[in-house]
């Protein structure tokens, strides 16, 4: 049985059993750039992890069950390609590193709104009446990279990520499998590091 996303994150989030995990994966601007080449799905528009500004046309060719998108600091992040302040008043700038793949792109921020106490007089945050959606601390399970994967990481990692997913995402999950398989990894490791 195939369900349609919808019906997976939902089947999750009411502890039931979907086919499988429900799937977001995260990735930087050149990391997407690099697979979108890989796979052959190359396109014009611009990548942006947390949401600004994203077509999400990578997301729904990798076929990902949810697409991440952001309100408040976390889409602060890409905005633009030179130093910019943000909603809340916070300082980005843009800064440039190497892999072996070619250079990459990073934002940070530089300059707090509230850096001196008098600024607290005239600050003024965004709207707290936006819409935000939460996620109840009850939900089912979600897999997902923590970040973004960045232009460091190897294409091979992340399709052994897709893999997992589908090897031991699948209910009924067999958590005692999950732990064999990651003692094994930790062993594999620990080997490594010794010798």
């Amino acid at each position: 049985m195939t369900l349609r996303h919808r019906e997976r994150v939902m089947m999750a989030l009411s502890h039931e059993q979907p086919d499988r995990c429900p799937m977001q994966i995260s990735f930087t601007p050149e990391f997407a750039l690099r697979l979108r080449k890989d796979i052959g799905q190359e396109s014009v528009s611009s990548h942006n992890p947390h949401g600004g500004g994203n077509t999400y046309e990578l997301e729904r060719w990798l076929d990902e069950d949810i697409l991440q998108t952001s309100i408040g600091w976390a889409k602060a992040y890409y905005q633009d390609d030179k130093a910019y302040t943000d909603e809340w008043g916070v300082g980005w700038d843009v800064f440039e590193y190497d892999t072996k793949f070619g250079k990459g792109y990073y934002t940070e921020t530089v300059k707090h709104p509230l850096a001196e106490d008098s600024a607290i007089d005239s600050y003024q945050p965004p709207d707290p009446n936006r819409p935000v959606e939460k996620l109840g601390p009850d939900g089912g399970i979600f897999i997902g990279s923590s970040s973004e994967v960045h232009d460091l990481i190897p294409i091979e990692n992340v399709q052994v990520m897709y893999q997992t997913v589908h090897e031991y995402g699948t209910y009924p999950i067999d958590v005692e499998r999950i732990c064999r398989r990651r003692a094994e990894i930790r062993d594999k490791l620990t080997t490594r590091i010794i010798r």
